[in-house]
């Protein structure tokens, strides 16, 4: 589960929501974070956190590792229960040493920001590390940040590049954004205007703030024919 993932609609109907709910209610895990994902979102049933965190509640206590995390970053945003930091990094640490990549992507954001435990930018981003090693976007994003501004590493714009790239063909606008900046600028990559006014492209598709008007005064440096290229460059998908 993304952070926050379980704010998005999935498109669920209300006899979906009747099935869910009898199979919550029998201790059915999946069922009660499917459910516990509908009352945070508002699909098919008036939005809850209250709801929303009961249900990823009683998939927590049951061991399961993504209600954990998704109880967790309930106290953490303090959506259906009231904030709390030191069962936040609980619930996470424990969803994340049964491998969900999103508890490892808190547990990193509780060390960099010193949430329930002492701030620590080199802890935040070994659990980072362990996430994007693995495929988890949003750990590659942090990951490639952590890079680009030398937080818990030493600086390297070519190692951000590498995360930013990996995390930009999962679809993570900011780092699509980043992306584009790294090409334009020629930095930890050769620059590359083409690339660039791309990655800006697909960065505004994605809503990412500001890329329209940087691609705009990244066009102003290119001809037409290279912007003509760029319209052409599949960026991976």
């Amino acid at each position: 589960m993304d952070a926050k993932q379980q704010d998005k609609p999935r498109g669920l109907t209300s006899h979906d929501i009747k099935i869910l709910t009898r199979r919550a209610e029998t201790g059915d895990v999946e069922a009660q974070i499917e459910l516990g994902m509908a009352y945070a979102s508002g699909d098919a049933v008036a939005k809850s956190y209250t709801k929303s965190a009961h249900w990823y509640r009683k998939a927590a206590e049951q061991g399961s590792p993504e209600g954990q995390v998704a109880l967790g970053a309930c106290y953490y945003f303090g959506q259906g229960v009231k904030p709390d930091p030191g069962e936040a990094f609980r619930w996470c640490r424990s969803g994340a040493e049964q491998g969900c990549l999103a508890g490892l992507w808190y547990l990193g954001l509780f060390h960099f920001a010193g949430i329930g435990v002492p701030k620590n930018d080199i802890e935040a981003v070994r659990y980072w590390r362990q996430a994007a090693e693995q495929g988890y976007a949003p750990g590659q994003w942090n990951l490639a940040w952590s890079y680009s501004a030398g937080i818990g590493v030493n600086k390297d714009d070519t190692e951000a590049f590498r995360w930013c790239k990996k995390a930009a063909e999962q679809n993570v606008k900011q780092a699509q954004h980043a992306l584009a900046h790294q090409y334009a600028e020629g930095r930890g990559v050769e620059q590359d205007y083409i690339a660039a006014y791309a990655w800006y492209t697909r960065a505004m598709a994605a809503g990412s703030d500001g890329a329209e008007t940087d691609r705009k005064q990244l066009a102003e440096k290119m001809t037409p024919t290279q912007i003509a290229q760029a319209g052409q460059m599949p960026t991976t998908k």
